[in-house]
């Protein structure tokens, strides 16, 4: 988990983070490879319309607490 959160953090810093759909589910994206950096345990067919076309789309994190802040919206 450490690895990843540290994965996450230098992706953030290197080239933004994209949450979106990786798999059907939710997952952090690498903004310029588009590559899942994490894959959460939750499908995204099973939020709302509104959230599954903005993830669809990828939303962009713009910093830890943002990105933080999405997770547990979503993960809660």
């Amino acid at each position: 988990m450490v690895k990843n959160v540290k994965n996450a953090l230098l992706a953030l810093l290197l080239s933004g983070l994209v949450l979106g759909i990786h798999g059907g589910n939710l997952a952090l994206l690498d903004g310029e490879t588009g590559k899942a950096i994490e894959v959460f345990p939750l499908r995204a067919c099973l939020l709302p319309p509104a959230d599954q076309e903005s993830l669809a789309k990828g939303i962009r994190v713009g910093s830890r607490d943002a990105l933080e802040q999405l997770l547990e919206d979503y993960l809660s």
